[in-house]
């Protein structure tokens, strides 16, 4: 081994060997990676056709994961010269295979072993009290509705953990005050929308013209006469010498506040909402389908003053959305996409790109829809939905849902 280390020749042989081990393990362990997400993919498909519950089935994958990992760390550990045979070195893999796959949603999948060893596991009834890094994938994938009684029993099992980690944050608080002294509570200072004294001044002014603005029904003429109260009172409070000069964003925020009380104020005393129906009335609804005749499908839905028109397309399997992801998904069958002009609130501004909400609520809408649309199995096309607002008084997502499935 001296004569080794002594001679340059040899450390250089052993130095280019061992590099491309190094490589060759690299390669083997990225590119089994690769075909492990194909695998598990492809038995995933399997699992959800087979009907086995959400979270069995993810339990299921997970494990499957981390076996397949494991024997692509093994064959590059093997390449790097590392005998595998070691329980040691085995046991290290093991667990290399294991963190690369549950991650940080280990904890999951633990209170899923539980679930399933310790009482009989029924679909829907898995309760998840507080929220952890996996909350989302569960909705994602639609997560079961759990009836009354199991939400009770996982909200009583709760209790027990948060006693606990109340236990441990006092400890901690004991602890620093032990060591560091008293906790001195940090100095702030609080933020008002508007002093008291802006509103006991505005509520005069104001009141009986806003009073009169929450009885209109119509959205835009009820907007302009509350914004005609808010200008005649920054008007008499904000103006050169008054008594509030240079404070109109507090007047503002003042008569916003003033323009909620009466309006709740009203649905109290009077029993009518803001657009005048009572606390019982639906707002009128109708709907209608094949208004574009060129289109595949249309469906204009209408509730109140809210109006979406949405359109459908469809295409050959050929022209789904290909997926660039690390998800073993590839490309997507079903489009949504939701459009909401400044107009359709009455405004103005630039159209172009579409911003978070239209993507979020694009999102929304298309998984709401997704669950009840045949599988590219058994509808062997690509559809694409795009939804218009054509005018808005809230709920333009759900609108979008209906109108979609009219189309």
């Amino acid at each position: 081994m001296l004569e080794k280390i002594m001679n340059p020749e040899a450390v250089a042989g052993y130095a280019t060997d061992w590099g491309l081990n190094l490589l060759f393990a690299l390669l083997i362990f990225f590119a089994g990676r690769w075909l492990v997400r194909g695998v598990v993919a492809v038995v995933r498909r399997v699992l959800s056709r087979s009907g086995m519950d959400d979270m069995l089935s993810h339990f299921v994958l997970s494990i499957l994961h981390g076996v397949l990992l494991l024997v692509i760390v093994v064959a590059a550990l093997n390449r790097l010269g590392v005998d595998t045979t070691s329980l040691v070195a085995l046991i290290g893999a093991a667990g290399l295979a294991i963190g690369l796959s549950l991650q940080d949603s280990l904890k999951n999948f633990a209170a899923g072993v539980m679930l399933i060893v310790f009482r009989p596991f029924k679909a829907g009834d898995f309760v998840e009290a507080g929220g952890t890094t996996k909350s989302f994938d569960y909705y994602a994938d639609g997560a079961p509705k759990v009836d009354e009684g199991a939400l009770a029993r996982g909200l009583e099992a709760s209790k027990t953990w948060i006693k606990d980690s109340i236990s441990l944050q006092r400890q901690l608080v004991a602890s620093v005050i032990a060591t560091r002294g008293p906790i001195v509570p940090m100095e702030y200072t609080v933020a008002l929308d508007y002093a008291p004294e802006v509103m006991d001044a505005v509520a005069p002014i104001a009141t009986p013209a806003l009073s009169a603005a929450v009885a209109i029904a119509g959205k835009a003429e009820r907007n302009a006469a509350t914004d005609a109260a808010a200008a005649e009172a920054i008007a008499q409070l904000c103006g050169e010498g008054a008594a509030f000069a240079g404070r109109d964003k507090e007047v503002k925020e003042a008569v916003r506040s003033l323009t909620k009380k009466l309006v709740r104020k009203r649905i109290v005393e009077e029993g009518k909402r803001i657009d005048g129906r009572g606390p019982r009335d639906l707002r009128p609804l109708s709907s209608e389908v094949g208004v574009l005749p060129t289109a595949h499908g249309t469906g204009l839905f209408q509730r109140g003053e809210t109006q979406v028109m949405n359109v459908c397309t469809m295409a050959m399997p050929r022209m789904n959305q290909l997926l660039d992801t690390l998800s073993p998904e590839t490309n997507k069958y079903f489009l949504f996409h939701y459009n909401m002009a400044p107009w359709a609130n009455g405004e103005t501004g630039r159209v172009g790109s579409p911003k978070r909400r239209e993507i979020g609520h694009g999102a929304l809408a298309a998984r709401a829809l997704l669950p009840v649309l045949p599988g590219q199995e058994n509808f062997n096309y690509a559809l694409r939905l795009v939804a218009e607002v054509l005018s808005s008084n809230g709920s333009t997502s759900m609108a979008s849902v209906c109108s979609g499935s009219l189309a």
